[in-house]
């Protein structure tokens, strides 16, 4: 789920003022140490909560950027652009909050009063317009979703326990009607049970030692107010969860929390979301477990019956992997800086700038299907027609920015490249292959060379550009994915004086192999802004080519990705 889809901070501790222009269902804040990026977490916290951190309100002496030598009124601003999802209903009583429509910007703002205490209020618009009554607004549409901020200090256990109110209705809600005490508290278990059983199945998935986890109830005088989890241990006894290694606890956490967090029905409406604000997720995780959260947090986000966003900051390649839109975050001139990157290229920055642990670039993208293209042009082309046709879970990169070491693309380096590390291209998940996507123009014995390279199962992972795909009015002279682009794009470029066509009535477009690459910056960013998808079709094959060619390989685990 997207529901936040912008948000602005200013003045707020490391923040002069900056963005996040974007985010998407699950949203990773990646950089060094102390730039800021906890924040970013804090300042929505402070936005849905008025608490900067838990069980604390905002502080100017804490919390407002050092505005001394700017002369500024003192002034902490927080703005969120909302989109509302499909599944993000208004109940009645509710109903003057339609005015606002499905997208609209909330800001909230604190600042002095004459008697130098801070004060909040709110700003709402919609299509650029101030709305009235903006204070009442706002907070009647906050109130809709929960938002949870969970630091990475914080103690599972102690969570747990803070939240035994929401899991003891929970588990009272789903009893079924007993009267009698001893069966009353049979069925407790064995609802309790049910709510813990997807946190089972995974604990299970990841090899723990831990079986069968429950809730602590001795009493019926106890179920209000539950003392916590036990679960069986490898050598058959019972282990308190305070006893559980650290790891163990938190992957728990999660899973409890989401089954709290996302239970709507108890709510009669008066919930309709759920955004997490996590720090540093993989603290204290060991690589299993580590892969196995991230797999969930991003199963989680994408399925629409949760109603789940989660923003977080990580020093995880696994769990950046797992996001969907990134940003980098450093300082600059003294105040926070945030740039958004595309998740291979967040990766890498990560590892080069020490952030995070090196992963091998074959390894890459676990959960997706990687296509190799010939250069950054092409991946950039078939990244942006992809992600409008609707397979953005396609992740399609040329080789330089795939492995950092490799200086160069093209079909030899690729093959090269396969040759080199073809014992590693098993070690990829099954439902996220590694496949090859050559020019229209690459030639059989080089699609050959590529198959062998690959190893087991090579010619299934060796694709080309079809170019029947192609309009007719770009003819062979368009060497390249250059061929596949609007004849539209190609034609303006020519009048704009970017390239030269040779133009005969009846005929194909001419084209230099010379003026093609010089042109090639000027006709990517052309392709860029067509929105059409009728002009894009002949790249919007190619793409479906692959997602068949991969459906093909996976059939049945297809669904694993897709989404």
């Amino acid at each position: 789920m997207i529901l936040i889809s912008r948000v602005v901070v200013e003045g707020f501790r490391s923040f002069l003022a900056d963005e996040l222009p974007k985010l998407g269902h699950l949203t990773v804040l990646v950089g060094k140490n102390s730039t800021g990026k906890s924040n970013v977490l804090r300042a929505l916290n402070l936005f849905f909560n008025n608490e900067a951190q838990p069980g604390q309100a905002i502080s100017f002496s804490r919390d407002l950027f050092d505005q001394s030598r700017q002369r500024r009124k003192k002034r902490v601003s927080i703005t969120v652009d909302f989109t509302l999802p499909q599944t993000f209903l208004l109940r009645k009583k509710l109903e003057h909050l339609e005015t606002l429509g499905s997208q609209f910007s909330i800001t909230r703002i604190w600042e002095l009063d004459s008697q130098f205490r801070i004060v909040d209020r709110y700003e709402v618009s919609t299509s650029g317009k101030n709305v009235p009554d903006a204070g009442s607004m706002a907070q009647q549409f906050l109130a809709l979703t929960k938002f949870r901020y969970i630091p990475n200090q914080a103690v599972p256990t102690d969570i747990l326990r803070d939240e035994s109110q929401a899991l003891a209705r929970f588990v009272f809600l789903r009893m079924k009607d007993q009267s009698h005490a001893n069966r009353l508290m049979e069925e407790l278990t064995s609802a309790a049970s049910r709510m813990l059983k997807e946190a089972s199945s995974s604990m299970e998935l990841t090899s723990s030692p831990l079986k069968d986890p429950t809730v602590t109830i001795s009493t019926l005088i106890q179920m209000l107010s539950m003392t916590g989890f036990q679960a069986r241990g490898s050598h058959g006894g019972v282990v308190q969860d305070a006893e559980w290694g650290a790891g163990h606890q938190a992957f728990f956490l999660y899973h409890v929390l989401r089954t709290i967090d996302t239970d709507y029905s108890r709510f009669f409406g008066w919930r309709q979301a759920t955004i997490w604000a996590v720090e540093e997720p993989e603290s204290a995780l060991h690589h299993d477990l580590e892969t196995a959260l991230a797999s969930e947090f991003r199963r989680w986000t994408r399925d629409s019956k949760y109603r789940l966003q989660i923003i977080l900051t990580t020093h995880s390649p696994i769990f950046t992997m797992a996001a969907d839109v990134g940003s980098w975050v450093d300082i600059e001139k003294s105040s926070t800086s945030l740039r958004m990157m595309p998740i291979q290229q967040l990766v890498r920055a990560s590892e080069t700038q020490g952030v995070s642990t090196w992963i091998h670039p074959i390894l890459s993208h676990p959960w997706n299907p990687v296509i190799l293209v010939e250069g950054p042009d092409d991946a950039d082309a078939l990244t942006y027609v992809a992600s409008i046709a609707g397979f953005d879970f396609l992740r399609f990169v040329a080789l330089p920015l795939l492995d950092l070491t490799e200086p160069s693309g093209g079909k030899d380096s690729i093959i090269n490249y396969l040759k080199r590390h073809q014992s590693l291209i098993p070690n990829r998940q099954r439902e996220a292959p590694l496949l090859v996507l050559f020019d229209w123009d690459v030639s059989q014995s080089d699609l050959g060379k590529a198959t062998n390279a690959y190893g087991r199962n090579g010619a299934d992972h060796i694709l080309k550009m079809d170019p029947r795909h192609c309009d007719p009015l770009l003819g062979t002279d368009f060497k390249g994915i250059e061929r596949f682009y609007p004849p539209k794009i190609i034609l303006e470029a020519h009048n704009s004086q970017e390239l030269v066509l040779g133009i005969a009535s009846g005929r194909p477009y001419s084209i230099s192999r010379t003026q093609l690459l010089s042109a090639k910056r000027h006709l990517l960013r052309r392709l860029k802004v067509v929105t059409d998808p009728g002009e894009l079709k002949p790249l919007e094959r190619v793409v479906q080519d692959v997602e068949r060619s991969i459906a093909a390989i996976l059939v049945p685990q297809r669904s694993l990705f897709q989404g």
